[in-house]
């Protein structure tokens, strides 16, 4: 069948016809008293065979042929929720897990026409059948519906067209996913979510406090802060003390708007006179009419340590990165700073913050380079070096568990030392200046956490400049932070970590650091640069196999853990202080007897490790006995984060959006069955399928159109026409 489809349209096709036959009928006429009758007649046909080829090209004719018919199954999804809160009994009187099994069983989708894929759902979504709809149990300690709408999605295969997906849920979703993304992935599929909620709708007040924040060890005199997230439900505009208490004393109250937030950080600041372990509880005031006030509350523990960190600078070739970074740790309370800098060639300063010690002299052993916790490298440090010096770095950073940072990114150091120490293989590139944006990799690291905080004071930190780009990134080599240039669209890589056998490495491939501490009047007001490199070594050396200053050190792999979750402790010796055998780890909680743990040793012979699963919430207690008869112990407290008892009102808002978002809508549960009923129905062959082959759109249309107005041209210039 053929088809046309004029352009403009047709009236104006039509239009432009008749004044084109028109004219050459004029045009003709005028011809034929020059040239006479039949020269005159060749020259009009010629021109309205041309122009005629160009009005049909102008109705665009098109040749319509049948498609075959593409053949996919047809099934409608269904999601039920097994969420704690569906537990709840507030759906006609009966609970909402019963109201939802009931509401499937008697819906009608037992039809073997609709080819049922029935999923049940909490923090993910399982295939189920509806055999087992009676075993269903509501227990899920988390409701992620995005992850559960888009799992039931995948389920699809190609062959089949998905006609609805029926969501029978309460409506929390703790993912914290707009409905509008996740019906968005519907709509992809071309898939509308028809959701029925389930529950009564309210108002459920709540002040939930996490720990935000775990800091391995502080040191004395440090200030430490203790970082906790308030979590709000229904408590719009409300004022809310925050307490911490040291030791179940209150040392310090905060006053929090709540405004309108979901959230809110809060941040204490400590400093301790005295090593050991501390308690601190920052507790929430319990507002009027909170639902549940047991989850107020969090603790955490502060590893106060009196020992100092021994680091080693070494430059050959000043910048003021370097020399900002030296005053810095002089600075630092809890750092030693040795330092040997080249200020000319052959020519050494040498700097020890320590006095009454000897005289500094350069590492020239594997021992005496693992007596520092973190070495710098600046620029040309190979000039500084020996090979035989450069070989005991390498063995006391892979073998000796060390941690060494590269300034300037390339350490001038020999090609075969350089290769192990340097994260990556850099080579100089044309310079790149933009703004310092944290990785996916570096965004939970209390350095980058730390510049994240300092930003969302509507803060700006002076841009960055690397003139060293990634020409070669071996295995585990992360970059954790880069400078991006939004105008040019560049990127380059400026904070790159990757172990070294037991020890790390980490690499800086920008410049322009200092411009932190001096340039910007935020950033010095805050500290900002000396906070950061504090941050820094305390993360280098939290991830590393070494513990400074004591001899024996029991670390536990954090102090606030989620009930169900495996907690990791670790007991490092030093040299010439290997136990006998393994050493017994004893856990205890209140005046439960002690369960004994044997720890397994590591690749580190003078390490050794355990894990343990808390089996209830409380205050636990790790101690190990020492073949000194000294006792390392380490404290964790374990918590229960159950959002499912305490948010338990229906959003219906949040269904609603989510069901029209997608194209569907929003069913009661009496609606069910008609809509299910109307499916039913609309389950028929689909309709015949089309496609249109144009015709004009060739060749030799083209060409039969050049020939007939050029041989007119021709023909009119032979016969004395202009």
């Amino acid at each position: 069948m053929m088809q046309f489809d004029p352009v403009p349209g047709w009236p104006q096709w039509w239009i432009l016809t008749v004044i084109c036959l028109l004219f050459f009928i004029v045009l003709g006429l005028r011809n034929a008293l020059r040239l006479g009758t039949g020269k005159a007649l060749v020259l009009t046909v010629l021109r309205t065979l041309g122009i005629t080829l160009l009005l049909l090209i102008l109705l665009r004719p098109a040749r319509r042929e049948e498609l075959p018919e593409e053949k996919k199954d047809l099934v409608v999804l269904a999601g039920i929720d097994t969420s704690a809160s569906m537990q709840q009994t507030d759906a006609n009187n009966a609970k909402r897990i019963d109201a939802a099994t009931r509401l499937i069983g008697d819906s009608g989708l037992d039809d073997p026409r609709l080819r049922l894929r029935l999923s049940s759902f909490d923090d993910e979504a399982r295939g189920t059948s509806l055999e087992q709809l009676t075993t269903l149990r509501a227990e899920g300690r988390d409701t992620r519906i995005h992850n559960a709408v888009t799992t039931m999605l995948q389920n699809v295969r190609k062959d089949e067209n998905a006609a609805a997906l029926l969501l029978i849920t309460d409506g929390h979703d703790f993912e914290m996913t707009s409905a509008a993304k996740t019906a968005l992935a519907a709509r992809a599929r071309g898939v509308p979510i028809y959701t029925v909620p389930l529950g009564a709708a309210g108002q459920v007040r709540d002040v939930s406090l996490r720990i935000a924040n775990f800091q391995p060890f502080c040191y004395v005199k440090q200030k430490c802060r203790i970082s906790a997230v308030a979590r709000f439900t229904g408590c719009e505009n409300e004022l809310l003390t925050v307490q911490l208490l040291r030791d179940g004393k209150l040392i310090e109250s905060k006053q929090l708007s709540t405004r309108q937030e979901a959230e809110l950080p809060v941040e204490f600041v400590v400093s301790e006179e005295k090593a050991g372990q501390i308690e601190y509880e920052v507790r929430a005031l319990p507002i009027y009419r909170e639902t549940e006030n047991a989850n107020n509350s969090a603790i955490t523990y502060l590893n106060v340590l009196d020992d100092k960190l021994r680091v080693l600078l070494l430059e050959g070739e000043p910048y003021w990165d370097t020399t900002f970074l030296q005053r810095s740790l002089m600075r630092n309370d809890k750092i030693d700073l040795d330092a040997v800098i080249q200020y000319a060639p052959g020519k050494l300063r040498r700097i020890r913050k320590t006095p009454g010690q000897d005289d500094l002299k350069l590492p020239t052993t594997r021992e005496e380079f693992e007596a520092y916790d973190i070495i710098l490298l600046g620029a040309k440090t190979g000039e500084l070096l020996l090979q035989e010096q450069q070989a005991a770095l390498v063995d006391a950073v892979r073998d000796g568990g060390g941690a060494v940072v590269c300034l300037r990114g390339q350490t001038g150091l020999d090609p075969s030392a350089a290769a192990i120490l340097e994260p990556v293989v850099w080579e100089e590139t044309a310079p790149v200046t933009g703004d310092f944006q944290v990785q996916r990799e570096g965004r939970a690291l209390a350095p980058f956490q730390l510049i994240n905080t300092f930003r969302t004071g509507q803060h700006v930190l002076p841009p960055l400049t690397s003139m060293l780009r990634i020409k070669e990134k071996p295995p585990l080599a992360a970059s954790l932070a880069v400078t991006r240039d939004n105008a040019a669209q560049i990127a380059a890589d400026v904070f790159i970590h990757r172990p070294v056998g037991r020890g790390q490495s980490l690499a800086l491939g920008a410049r322009d650091w200092w411009h932190w501490a001096f340039q910007s009047a935020d950033a010095a007001r805050d500290a900002l640069f000396d906070r950061f490199w504090d941050q820094v070594i305390i993360w280098l050396l939290a991830s590393s196999e070494n513990v400074s200053g004591a001899q024996h050190r029991l670390r536990a792999s954090t102090a606030n853990l989620p009930l169900g979750q495996e907690i990791f402790l670790r007991l490092q010796f030093e040299k010439d202080s290997k136990p006998a055998g393994p050493p017994v780890l004893e856990v205890t909680t209140g005046d439960e007897a002690p369960a004994p743990i044997t720890m397994t040793a590591t690749d580190n012979p003078l390490q050794f490790e355990a894990r343990y699963v808390p089996p209830k919430t409380g205050r636990f207690r790790a101690q190990v006995t020492l073949p000194d008869g000294t006792a390392q112990s380490a404290r964790f407290m374990v918590f229960e984060e159950n959002r499912e008892a305490v948010e338990v009102a229906a959003d219906r808002t949040y269904l609603k959006k989510l069901a029209e978002s997608s194209g569907g809508r929003m069913l009661e549960a009496a609606e069910v069955k008609p809509f299910i009923t109307s499916l039913k129905d609309a389950l028929r062959p689909g309709e015949a399928r089309f496609r249109l082959v144009s015709l004009w759109d060739r060749a030799w249309v083209l060409y039969l159109i050049l020939s007939l107005l050029a041989l007119d041209w021709y023909l009119r210039r032979r016969w004395g026409l202009t």
